[in-house]
């Protein structure tokens, strides 16, 4: 009903008002913590009647899904990547995103700050720099719930991560360094996967 009447219902919220109305009945109501992985479960399936599996399971495990948005705008956020996946570029951004993410799965201890002045490869120096030109605008549009906005601005990091891996080692053997590019590559993953878990889509190399 929430999604065909797109009604941007908060569901956590939704699901509070729903337990608290029973709080003075007979009815043992499950807890929200049990009802919520419960609709999103429901809502897996209703999804991937009209969507790939992949995209559904990225957008699912996107931040924020559920919690911080609507029904509605987590079946707008898998539109948008629907309609993202049928550009050119699409592949070859997914296999680098992932690449990224990847990198950061056995990674614990990120440093707290990026340092520019140890950004010593001109590839790494574009790439923070084409990020943090579009970092804002990518943000306000998911915010905003833009999506396909936030895509479009994506695509302009293809190029600049390319180069990043064709050019520089970001486990090499010096750690202030190694650190420095680790941090560069989580502040980039943080935005991105408000969008997708990039790591969940299924694409050739």
């Amino acid at each position: 009903i929430l999604l065909e009447n797109s009604m941007p219902v908060n569901l956590s919220d939704l699901v509070t008002i729903g337990v608290k109305g029973f709080e003075s009945t007979k009815f043992q109501l499950p807890k929200k913590d049990s009802i919520l992985p419960f609709i999103r479960q429901r809502l897996k399936h209703y999804l991937q009647n009209s969507a790939p599996v992949d995209q559904v399971e990225a957008v699912l495990n996107s931040s924020g899904t559920f919690v911080e948005e609507s029904l509605y705008h987590t079946h707008q956020k898998l539109l948008a990547l629907i309609q993202f996946s049928s550009l050119a570029d699409y592949k070859t951004l997914v296999i680098l995103v992932k690449r990224v993410m990847n990198i950061l799965k056995d990674v614990s201890d990120i440093p707290d700050n990026l340092h520019e002045n140890l950004l010593i490869e001109e590839a790494e120096r574009t790439l923070y720099q084409v990020f943090k030109q579009k970092q804002n605008d990518i943000e306000r549009s998911i915010a905003d719930y833009q999506y396909h906005n936030a895509y479009k601005l994506i695509v302009s990091l293809k190029s600049p991560i390319d180069h990043f891996f064709d050019e520089v080692m970001v486990n090499c053997e010096d750690e202030v360094l190694k650190n420095n590019r680790l941090h560069l590559l989580h502040i980039m993953k943080d935005t991105l996967i408000r969008l997708a878990d990039f790591r969940q889509l299924q694409v050739e190399a």
